[in-house]
């Protein structure tokens, strides 16, 4: 479909014999034959899984980039609020601007989850504290497949959502967002598709050391949410999280029952409790940004340079936590009533 400027090739090995193969890892021949080559493909995977995101997300920012500026080139209509006056560029329409704005939220808070995750890579490797090593860990063993599954999964659709705010020229080939959606196709897939990042997180990152590294890695969230509850400026924005917060841990407490009573429910649910798990703690991240970005926007004043960029990052947190996050609870009640229709029903149905 697209990926025109990679190379891809299929190879094949030992088709003239003499081929061998060396097991990874610690010496099988001193270790019971066991070589954790699986152990330390999963190490090398984690970079690759986020790279995958960030080329995803680098998707969706050059689409709405591209978006943008048409928008702002592109006159055609008169506003609803003033009729009477001439046409007006399109990005002055009520439906354009909420296009773009749930854009920029998404790109802002994609970006801010996978950068702290990025930060996580670097303390792993550098930093002096074993204890920080230890948590830089446990988090992106969490996270990997939210950032590698989340960017790619919401940009397709995404992308789609620049491409309609062109009209009919986003669906011609001259435009670049509409190379950009057939580029952005193949990252949900590459890497292990995501419905396997999605059993990943619930049949084993969920149930790392008995549950407990994800229970932490859930308090942190709580503590954040506790911390900053009553920020005067951003008390929707934070009761909102904790929403979805609540929800969130009924929602593991169903599927906690599932594991018990019936295991389907499992890769049932998977991918939208991935998603929720996304949403989650991109909302902790990028409120985390609205509340420097609010205090930062008191001190430099309306005629600094950098106060747009600052009441920006808190529009676009409000937008996201209050648009996108609410889907958490939705997902919730979803997994809690337990439907089990599309388990149950005969395969030949879906021949009419």
């Amino acid at each position: 479909m697209g990926q025109h400027g990679s190379v891809t090739a299929s190879l094949a090995a030992g088709q003239n014999g003499h081929c061998r193969g060396w097991l990874l890892g610690k010496d099988p021949l001193k270790n019971e034959g066991k070589g954790e080559g699986m152990t330390q493909m999963f190490q090398m995977m984690n970079m690759a899984r986020m790279q995958t995101g960030h080329m995803s997300l680098s998707c969706i920012v050059n689409a709405f980039a591209n978006a943008r500026d048409n928008a702002k080139e592109r006159i055609q209509g008169r506003l609803m609020t003033n009729p009477k006056a001439g046409r007006v560029a399109i990005i002055n329409h009520e439906n354009t601007k909420r296009t773009l704005m749930m854009g920029k939220a998404h790109i802002e808070a994609i970006r801010a989850m996978m950068y702290r995750v990025y930060l996580a890579f670097d303390q792993r490797h550098r930093d002096p504290e074993p204890a920080v090593r230890k948590a830089a860990n446990d988090l992106i063993e969490i996270t990997t497949p939210l950032c590698k599954a989340y960017p790619s999964d919401e940009g397709w659709w995404l992308i789609g959502e620049a491409i309609q705010s062109y009209g009919g020229y986003g669906y011609c080939s001259e435009y670049p967002c509409a190379q950009i959606a057939t580029d952005m196709k193949i990252y949900s897939i590459w890497e292990g598709t995501n419905f396997i990042q999605s059993m990943d997180l619930v049949g084993r990152k969920m149930n790392m050391k008995g549950g407990s590294i994800f229970s932490d890695w859930v308090q942190e969230m709580v503590d954040f949410y506790e911390a900053n509850k009553d920020h005067e400026a951003l008390s929707k924005e934070f009761a909102n999280l904790g929403k979805a917060l609540a929800a969130y841990k009924n929602m593991l407490k169903a599927l906690a029952g599932y594991s018990k009573t019936n295991v389907s429910m499992i890769p049932l649910y998977s991918h939208r409790v991935l998603t929720a798990t996304s949403q989650l703690f991109c909302g902790r991240q990028i409120l985390d940004q609205a509340v420097l970005a609010e205090k930062r926007a008191k001190e430099v004043g309306p005629d600094h340079f950098d106060y747009t960029f600052y009441t920006g990052k808190v529009a676009t947190a409000r937008y996201y936590v209050r648009n996108v996050v609410p889907n958490v609870w939705a997902v919730a009640e979803i997994v809690i009533d337990g439907d089990t229709s599309a388990i149950d029903v005969e395969i030949d149905v879906f021949e009419d």
